[in-house]
């Protein structure tokens, strides 16, 4: 029943379209919480090593991100999807995500 749910609730969408309409303290939030799951997985090597390979094209992996969301929303639960391919297809915080993944991974024994 709860794939029903988020196959047609409301809840899970954003009206968000441009990182200037995501306020400053949820984008943080988002990088921060991105970089603390990658480093809880330990994925650091392999996430860096994706990062920083697409980080050319990561404004093209943002948009085909956003192109698949009708997609992926209706098989996961993601709340802040929108706001997540947003915040990632800029340059800037795309750079602030690998750093942060960086220097999670040197206080993590």
């Amino acid at each position: 029943m709860n794939f029903f749910k988020n196959l047609f609730g409301d809840e899970i969408r954003s009206d968000a379209v441009s990182i200037d309409e995501i306020p400053e303290q949820v984008r943080n939030e988002i990088i921060d919480k991105i970089a603390t799951e990658i480093v809880d997985r330990r994925l650091t090597a392999p996430a860096l090593l994706f990062g920083e390979t697409i980080k050319p094209i990561n404004r093209i992996a943002g948009q085909l991100s956003i192109f698949f969301e009708p997609l992926i929303q209706t098989v996961f639960p993601v709340k802040y999807y929108r706001e997540a391919t947003i915040v990632l297809s800029d340059r800037v915080y795309f750079e602030k995500l690998l750093t942060k993944i960086e220097e999670l991974s040197q206080k993590t024994p």
